[in-house]
Order: structure tokens, then sequence, then C-alpha cells
């Protein structure tokens, strides 16, 4: 991964806390931003943080449940990479637990002792158990508390604008948390000289792992964060180039609230939709009548629509205003079993006929679950259905994406790609960033107990079709004359949907100068630094012009006594 014209990080000086050894601070070199997008080649030349002592708690000495530890910081951000002994999901442990303390003002005489680590006053608790759910029951999520001496407060978690990258189960993971006061009853987080921090794993409330507090002094933060605009432009549509939306509708909501749906496509200005989440009242017919009726832009091509419904399921769609086939002379989609979400299509575009796919496979549960296994059961379908077309009639190029709800294994985009290329190689995964180049989150709703992840993928033939370029869209993050201009209001995208729009432009092969591979991901200089960038909000919130900068979700507080 490349970093041009990204500001270079502030220090951040590490020093283990022993038991019976104070060692010497060691200040890290400058380094560059750390984008969440779980590619870890921005954290190179960062030495890992030495997390066990001779008595450190660890069931199986040989096999610790973490491996290791890196931290980093800039002024708005702490970020951490854990290196597991295996693949894991911080949402989806299964049956284990494991609690992220910080003593997150830096004063160990503040909050209460937690562990080995004195002084703890927030706790990150991720794969929590449900509170109504037996004993034995896999936890979910994440959750946080605040720990003053009395009481005990858990808020929303979103109120510490945290993420990780991979959403899928990996054996390392990135993530971040803010450095700002997400409550005034409570000092800032991570704002002083330095912070504690410590993890342990249970497994059924059994202590599985435990670390060695490290003690982490930080470069000064920007807080209080400073009142600034947004202000990051839209990227322009290449010229000759077609450009594919890819966006979960949350069960339709354009019918009900067809207002921000309208003016984000508008906008958006695509040629090709991929829908998801159509309910059953939804037809093809129904679905092109709206879009002829609030995207007319005098187009003389019409808006058509298709889609293959699903019982008891919300569908995905396709839609363009290109002509379009949906008779793709192939075995019928419901003759699949398990049948997938999947609707396909092929459009002409430049007299060449593409095949598009919108998929939507089943949310929900961890790695190997049963949620899990139906995903790599209905990508099989999918792939073994794609082979067939392939053999009989090949289009002039691939275009699949969708809600691919990785949040087991990655195994179903593994089976998606793989020699599914016109040339029998595999397909290319785009991956686009949001406009502040700073993650590549698709999804976030704070009434669910899980942080921002990346839902969504769109994959494509390279061997016939460029991305160009490729970004997930926030109105949120545009400058005020952006804004005007388009008619955008900054909380369209999160009050029409839970998902983010992901936005391809793509051009067949050799027609002119060919990008270099990593333009899929990057549209440019990052813009502006990720604290003009708001904590993800607003969800409830029905007027989405009515949208305040800072916290833009609003915070579930909750207070509740001590445990004993």
């Amino acid at each position: 991964m490349t970093h041009q014209n990204i500001p270079r990080l502030l220090s951040l000086v590490l020093v283990v806390a022993l038991p019976a050894l104070a060692q010497g601070i060691q200040a890290t070199p400058p380094h560059p931003s750390i984008r969440l997008d779980g590619v870890f080649t921005d954290w190179d030349g960062l030495a890992s943080l030495q997390i066990r002592s001779d008595d450190t708690a660890v069931q199986d000495p040989a096999q610790p449940v973490l491996q290791q530890l890196w931290a980093t910081c800039d002024a708005d951000f702490l970020y951490l990479r854990l290196q597991f002994d295996t693949e894991r999901n911080l949402q989806g442990l299964n049956q284990l637990k494991l609690e992220l303390a910080f003593d997150a003002d830096g004063d160990p005489q503040t909050g209460r002792a937690w562990g080995r680590l004195p002084g703890a006053d927030l706790i990150m608790t991720f794969s929590p158990p449900h509170p109504h759910a037996p004993d034995d029951a896999p936890g979910a999520g994440v959750a946080a508390q605040l720990l003053p001496d009395s009481p005990l407060v858990q808020f929303d978690v979103y109120l510490l604008d945290t993420a990780f990258a991979p959403t899928y189960a990996a054996r390392e993971i990135e993530m971040r948390v803010r450095r700002h006061q997400p409550l005034l009853s409570h000092p800032a987080l991570f704002c002083g000289d330095e912070t504690r921090a410590a993890i342990r794993v249970f497994e059924n409330g059994r202590l599985l792992d435990e670390t060695t507090p490290v003690t982490l002094a930080l470069a000064p933060a920007r807080f209080p964060l400073p009142k600034q605009e947004p202000r990051t432009g839209l990227p322009v549509k290449p010229e000759s180039t077609w450009r594919v939306v890819s966006w979960n509708s949350r069960y339709a909501g354009f019918i009900k609230n067809p207002a921000p749906f309208a003016r984000v496509l508008r906008c958006l200005d695509p040629d090709v939709i991929l829908f998801q989440e159509l309910t059953q009242q939804v037809a093809a017919e129904e679905l092109a009548a709206w879009l002829n009726s609030h995207l007319d832009d005098s187009n003389e091509l019409p808006w058509r629509a298709g889609l293959h419904r699903v019982p008891n399921r919300q569908a995905p769609a396709v839609a363009s205003r290109f002509p379009m086939d949906f008779d793709l002379r192939t075995p019928p989609l419901a003759e699949l079993k398990p049948t997938p979400g999947f609707s396909a299509a092929r459009v002409e575009i430049q007299g060449r006929s593409v095949l598009f796919g919108s998929i939507h496979l089943p949310c929900c549960g961890f790695l190997d679950s049963p949620r899990d296994r139906t995903r790599v059961a209905e990508a099989e379908q999918i792939a073994a259905w794609l082979q067939t077309l392939l053999a009989s009639a090949p289009p002039a190029g691939i275009v699949l994406g969708g809600d691919l709800n990785l949040v087991g294994g990655i195994r179903p985009l593994q089976i998606l790609t793989s020699s599914n290329d016109l040339d029998g190689t595999d397909l290319e995964v785009s991956h686009p960033l949001h406009l502040d180049q700073a993650w590549d989150s698709t999804w976030a709703d704070p009434a669910q107990p899980y942080t921002p992840g990346r839902l969504d993928y769109v994959m494509h033939s390279d061997a016939t079709l460029e991305c160009t370029q490729s970004f997930i869209f926030d109105p949120a993050v545009l400058d005020p004359q952006t804004l005007a201009s388009t008619g955008l209001q900054p909380g369209d995208v999160v009050v029409a949907s839970d998902h983010f729009p992901l936005v391809l432009d793509f051009r067949f092969a050799h027609t002119g100068d060919a990008p270099t591979k990593p333009s899929a991901t990057r549209i440019g200089p990052r813009a502006f630094m990720p604290q003009a960038r708001p904590p993800i909000g607003l969800r409830n919130e029905p007027d989405s012009a009515n949208f305040t900068c800072l916290n833009r979700f609003p915070s579930t507080l909750s207070t509740t006594k001590d445990p004993a």
C-alpha cells in the first residue's frame, strides 16, 4: 500500500511495565497514518510490544491466544494491531471473550484495579455474552464500560468511534479508538501524556490468557476537537467510463423515505445499480418505476430492473439505464439448492454484453457457524452457476457485488472469485475506501451490538475490465460547496440505510492508458485528516438536514450497579 501526501504521525513512545524492572523509554520513529483496511503494510517498521513476563497468566504457555501486539497513534486515534494464534473474529469469538482494558486517563489513582492493571477506567469487551442468553451461548458484538469508583457506566461503543478490520475472521486485526471525551461526566480518553493497557481472554468464564500491562507514552492529542467543516470534494467520473453503485437499501427504504435515496443516487449518477435487501412487496416493475420517477434526468434511456425472488428473504436486484437481458439461458436460479440470494442480468454497454450480479448472503453467525456454512454453500451455488454460463455463453465482462455479510470466514469471497474470470484466473476484488481515505467500513448501526465493518464487496473480471476509480460514499465528509451544488444533505446516507454505497467506475481494457493496480483502492491524496470526519452517527434522525457534525449517532448511555 502506498501513502502519498499523507501527513506523518506524531511520535508514540512505548514502555512495558514489568513487575520488578523499570525499563528505559524508547521513542518510535515517525510513521505514516494507519488506514483501517485490514492491510498491514502501513505498520512496517513498528516493533511489537513485550506483552509477556515470566508470571503472566497463560493456560497454555506454548500457544497463548494473543501472539503479538503493536500500538501507535496520531493526534486523533489510538491504533492497535493484534495477532492471534489462529483465525478469529473479535465480534464472534464463539466461546471466548476478549477484554481490552485501558487506564485511559493515565492516572492509576482513578478507576479501579482490573487484573494486573491498576486504575482501569475503560474496558472494551469483544464477544460479550447476551444478558438473557444461556451460559454456554456464544457472545457477539462489542461492549464498552467506563469504570469510575461508582457507579459502573456502560455506554454506546459508537461514542468511541472505534472500528476494526478485517471484519471476517483472521489471524491479525487492526483497530482504532478515538482520543477524545465521549462523556462530559468523565475524563477525556487518551488525551494525556500516557495510557496503560492490558488484555485478558476468557473461555466460558475461565481465564485463558492475560498480558502484562503495557504503558504507552502518547504524543499530543487534537483535543478538544477543532470545529472545522469537512473539506472533501466529490470525485469526478473519468471520461469514457461507466459507473456502478452497489447499495443495500435496508428493507427497500426508498419506498417509505425516497428523498435521501434519490438525492444520493442523482448525485452519484450511476449507469448500473446493484441493490440488496428489497422486501417481498417490491417487484422489479415497481423498482424501475421508482428509478424513472426519482432519477429522471431527461435521459432518453429509461431505467430497467430485474430481480430473482428467494422465498422468505429479501431480494437483490440489478437495475440499469442501458439495455438489459434477464433471460440468461442458464439453469434457473430457483433450481439451485440452497437457493442463493443472487440476481443477474446481461447489460449492453458500448456494444458489449457485461454480466452483472447482485449478491446478498445471509447475515450473522461466526466462523464455521451454521450461518457461515450457509454463506459458503450459497457462494458455491453462485460460482457453479457462473461457470456454467462462462462455458456456454461468456460475456464481455463480469461485475459481481453486494452484501456478503462476511462476519465469519472469508471462504465465500474466495469461492466467488476463484477461477471465475474469463481467462480462468481469479476475479479482482476492489478495495474502496471512504473519501477521507482512512477506513473501509461499509456498514454501521449503533442499534446493533456491532462496530462498523466491511460487509459489502465488488469483484470484476480484470481480464477485460479496468476499475479506474472506487470509493465508499458518505456525504457527511463533503465540503459545503459540494453539498450546496449537489443538493445533498450531510446525513443522507445514514438516514437512508445502515450501509454505505460502494461506487466504482469501469471501462473496457485496452482503451487507453491502463491505471496501476492500486487505482481501485486509491482516489487521490487524502483530502483531509480524520479529525474532520465526525464519529459515525445519526441512526434515528429522520431529517438528514439536521445533522450534527460531531456525534452523528445518539448515545445510549445507561447506568447500572456495580457488580458484587
